[in-house]
């Protein structure tokens, strides 16, 4: 009777966890953002009072496994090494303080925070609990896409546009453009693995439809993508076969209906943006990089200002590029920003196999290119849950009753 009670506690801890967090972005999201255009950070105090408790729970209850292990002994290298870049900042530079310092930690580290206690939950709970687990996932998922699609693109309610401008785009409950397409990465990595080992294609179309009206570049790029990659890793003959034959019908009919083609691209609505960009001379790098490679006169500026220890150790930036390896660069340092990638190759290392390579490169991929990847606090738990969902560790101890 006692250990149906903790798995039961274990499992509404993680559901409520899921459900308030969605709610709380929703919130986000929908809220009015104020004079400076910035999100209301409704949702931060749920994300602190979680890790508050996570925190409690790990000191006084949690037990280490040796992944666990291994990312809390480098999360401590990496706040000592980072505290020592900090201290050397505001000795040399200034103008951070202590807040800034545990405020920019705190978002690189909430991911691995959460790995702890959806892991560990997971662990704790029968097979009936963790399906349940999911399908509440699935339901997050449901609701952005019917947000995104009905009160987006068909009520066209402003409040579910991607961006304020005419740019193409709606946007389901992630209150940013970028989250939104990580959301988006994940929900596409998800429904291919439900669909292999369960058969069901819903959330898959869900996320695939979302992917496409997002409007982002990297959410439109992952839904071909991911799809692709699915159809010929899982599936090689059908999927060779299908690719030829749609390159071959694609070829030919661009060489026939040439003209025609590209006046029906140019006045489609979902690629208006790119044809602005285009019609004022903006080459391709910058068009594929929003804009973000006129930042690095700022990078070589910021990095500029750094001794040995800093290049080293980080300790802070003065300017954000939105390319999260760049910031992570200034804010750890070479030392840090390495020991921070192995901190998450060994959480994706839990990843099945055939599914983790891919997943990987493009979650690299976007932090490389784009912002708001490694500290996306919006995404952490559904990183999680997909790795959990795909895991083949100890697969008799963590999925069966």
């Amino acid at each position: 009777m006692e250990i149906y009670r903790y798995k039961i506690l274990h499992f509404i801890a993680l559901a409520a966890t899921i459900i308030v967090f969605a709610f709380a972005d929703a919130v986000n999201s929908l809220a009015p953002k104020d004079l400076n255009g910035e999100y209301p950070k409704f949702s931060i105090y749920f994300r602190m009072f979680f890790e508050i408790c996570v925190l409690c729970w790990l000191f006084f209850y949690g037990k280490l496994n040796k992944n666990n292990l291994y990312i809390i002994t480098i999360i401590f290298t990496l706040f000592i090494t980072y505290f020592f870049g900090f201290c050397a900042f505001s000795n040399n530079i200034g103008g951070k303080s202590l807040y800034d310092f545990i405020y920019q930690f705190n978002k690189y580290v909430f991911v691995f925070i959460c790995f702890f206690f959806v892991y560990s939950a997971m662990k704790k709970m029968n097979s009936s609990q963790r399906k349940r687990i999911f399908k509440i996932y699935e339901l997050v998922m449901y609701v952005y896409c019917f947000c995104a699609v009905v009160l987006g693109f068909i009520l066209e309610l402003p409040a579910f546009f991607t961006y304020n401008t005419v740019r193409f785009g709606f946007i389901g409950t992630i209150p940013a453009q970028n989250e939104a397409s990580l959301f988006i990465i994940i929900a596409l990595f998800y429904g291919c693995f439900v669909y292999k080992q369960e058969k069901r294609l819903l959330p898959l179309i869900a996320a695939f439809i979302s992917g496409i009206l997002l409007g982002t570049k990297a959410a439109f790029i992952a839904s071909i993508a991911i799809p692709v990659w699915f159809l010929l890793k899982f599936y090689p003959k059908i999927g060779r076969i299908v690719t030829v034959i749609a390159l071959a019908c694609v070829a030919i009919v661009a060489i026939i209906y040439s003209s025609q083609i590209s006046e029906y691209l140019y006045s489609l609505e979902i690629l208006s943006y790119f044809r602005h960009r285009l019609d004022r001379d903006v080459n391709i790098f910058t068009l594929f990089l929003s804009g973000r490679d006129n930042f690095f006169g700022d990078f070589i500026w910021n990095l500029s200002l750094y001794d040995n220890v800093n290049f080293l150790f980080g300790g802070g930036r003065l300017t954000l590029m939105e390319m999260d390896f760049f910031d992570a660069f200034l804010d750890f340092g070479l030392f840090g920003l390495a020991i921070y990638v192995i901190a998450y190759f060994i959480m994706f290392s839990n990843i099945a196999k055939k599914y983790r390579f891919f997943f990987s490169f493009l979650f690299f991929s976007a932090a490389f290119i784009s912002g708001h990847i490694f500290w996306s606090a919006v995404n952490a738990l559904y990183i999680c849950l997909f790795v959990c969902k795909t895991m083949e560790v100890k697969w008799s101890n963590i999925y069966t009753a």
